[in-house]
């Protein structure tokens, strides 16, 4: 039987992602709307991902790289830049030795050819640490064809 994973998740998405409760109430149910141009190769897939438009909106074109197994999905999304949101909504530019690793998982949703799910950013310490890792921040996403 063929994969056929990697057609339906190549090419153009669009989509949103909201920020949870953790932002606080100024930021909390904001939308940053996006756009992902995804290459898939059978199960595994990665792309670019402009965001259009909202609150915290990165004006940076970031990576995108992970895995649809049909069903499930999940992918990381990178930035060159370590930037966080603050409660008012406003975006700084990170310095120290946290990294950021922003993670997506969700659901095919195949009578609309969408997907759905939730995101979670982690502070990570740096490979010569052993502090832990501390959730930043979550939200919901969803993407279709447009």
């Amino acid at each position: 039987m063929e994969n056929t994973n990697g057609m339906l998740l190549s090419g153009q998405w669009y989509g949103s992602y909201t920020y949870g409760p953790s932002y606080g109430e100024k930021v909390d149910g904001e939308r940053v709307n996006f756009s992902f141009l995804l290459e898939a190769d059978g199960n595994e897939f990665h792309g670019k991902c402009i965001e259009l438009e909202g609150v915290g909106a990165s004006t940076e074109v970031s990576l995108v790289f992970g895995s649809f197994d049909g069903r499930n999905i999940c992918f990381k999304k990178e930035y060159e830049t370590n930037t966080y949101l603050d409660d008012n909504g406003s975006v700084h530019e990170h310095a120290g030795d946290w990294i950021y690793e922003l993670t997506y998982t969700g659901k095919y949703i195949s009578d609309s050819n969408s997907f759905a799910g939730d995101w979670e950013i982690r502070e990570k310490a740096t490979a010569d640490s052993t502090a832990p890792d501390i959730l930043y921040g979550s939200g919901k996403w969803e993407m279709n064809r447009g």
